[in-house]
């Protein structure tokens, strides 16, 4: 029932950036503009991730917390953690190569 509760409340929270931006009308007329869509389709995924990755360290940070020294939760609120900082890590990087694509194409 806990996960059933913690999938609910991060999916919801991490849609909620995804339908204000659906309100935008967009039209592709040049080659800056694709440019543009994809800039705007990175920058939302590195919201989502860092969202979502917050929201994991905070479990994670909690889950450590109510551990009581068991190695079995600790490991578990460990790669909670870890995999948060992965996940900040690929919207990171992600930035980084829109950036470099952007350079290329001019």
């Amino acid at each position: 029932m806990k996960r059933q509760i913690e999938s609910i409340l991060i999916t919801g929270v991490a849609i909620l950036p995804l339908l204000a931006g659906a309100q935008q009308e967009t039209s592709v007329e040049t080659i800056q503009d694709v440019q543009g869509i994809i800039q705007d389709i990175v920058g939302w995924a590195q919201v989502f991730f860092y969202v979502i990755a917050v929201l994991f360290i905070i479990l994670g940070a909690w889950d450590y917390l109510q551990s009581g020294g068991e190695a079995e939760k600790v490991k578990k609120a460990k790669e909670r953690i870890l995999y948060s900082l992965v996940a900040i890590g690929i919207a990171v990087v992600a930035g980084g190569v829109v950036s470099i694509v952007q350079n290329f194409v001019g």
